[in-house]
């Protein structure tokens, strides 16, 4: 009786590598979502601009808002958690600068007078790459594209997320 010593690589074993592969998943929706969101990081750093340390009165809708961004918060926080699972190099960065960028204008948003401006375009921005990541995770088969321990309707629910804080802002700002 004769002993097989090859054996097919064991896939979880495979996948603890650490890995910098945005090129092999992403496509053409992949990078257009990325690049509308990067645009987003940009203008939530931009916000900072109007950061003041005065006292500032918040009406209920601003108290939404902030509710809303700490929502979004903690779901970015818990993203950065995951993409440490998964242990893709760009997608961990991404998720950092992506937490920081709306850490920033949350603080923005309770600390200052005006930020009204921001927090539209950057929640404009958010839902659009929001829409074109739900039409990748529509396209892309599971088997093409996944992110470890995180089922693909979780995915669609955080995709639909800031779909709905960005309704309650256009209608919060059509009021004022």
């Amino acid at each position: 009786m004769s002993t097989d010593y090859h054996q097919a690589p064991d896939p979880e074993r495979i996948s603890a590598k650490w890995r910098f592969t945005p090129h092999d998943s992403y496509g053409i929706l992949g990078w257009l979502e990325t690049a509308i969101k990067g645009l987003a990081i940009i203008s939530a750093f931009v916000s900072i601009s109007v950061y003041t340390n005065s006292p500032v009165v918040l009406l209920t809708a601003r108290y939404v808002i902030i509710v809303m961004l700490g929502i979004l918060q903690i779901i970015y926080v818990g993203l950065v958690v995951l993409r440490f699972l998964d242990r893709e190099l760009f997608a961990i960065g991404f998720s950092i600068v992506q937490a920081l960028a709306n850490l920033s204008i949350f603080v923005v948003s309770i600390k200052s007078s005006e930020p009204d401006q921001f927090i539209f375009v950057y929640c404009f921005l958010n839902i659009l790459g929001e829409l074109v990541k739900m039409m990748f995770l529509f396209l892309k088969k599971k088997e093409e594209f996944s992110v470890k321990h995180l089922p693909r309707t979780v995915l669609w629910a955080i995709s639909i997320a800031p779909v709905s804080y960005t309704h309650l802002r256009a209608h919060e700002t059509g009021r004022n």
